[in-house]
């Protein structure tokens, strides 16, 4: 009769590069679809930046902070490259 091995720690580690491959695909994304806003985006008044920027992380189902959100898109205002740093995933 065969048995069935389960290993908590390699299912927790496989989960963890599932979630963080997912994380980093998302961060890639997100940060492409900013800069791209760059172009489109300088000089005009921050509330219809950050309105955009806001429609940029709905689109990727994404959520953001209004701090975060005003950060952005000052940046994005001011014509700068926006860097998505991903944090790493720990279960």
């Amino acid at each position: 009769m065969s048995g069935f091995n389960f290993n908590a720690n390699e299912f927790k580690r496989q989960i963890e590069r599932e979630f963080q491959h997912a994380a980093d695909d998302f961060g890639r994304t997100l940060e492409r679809d900013l800069n791209a806003l760059s172009r489109s985006q300088v000089g005009k008044p921050l509330a219809d930046v950050k309105n955009t920027v806001q429609r940029v992380f709905r689109k990727n189902d994404g959520n953001i902070t209004d701090p975060e959100l005003t950060e952005y898109a000052t940046a994005i205002q001011a014509g700068q490259q926006i860097k998505v740093n991903v944090q790493k995933i720990r279960l």
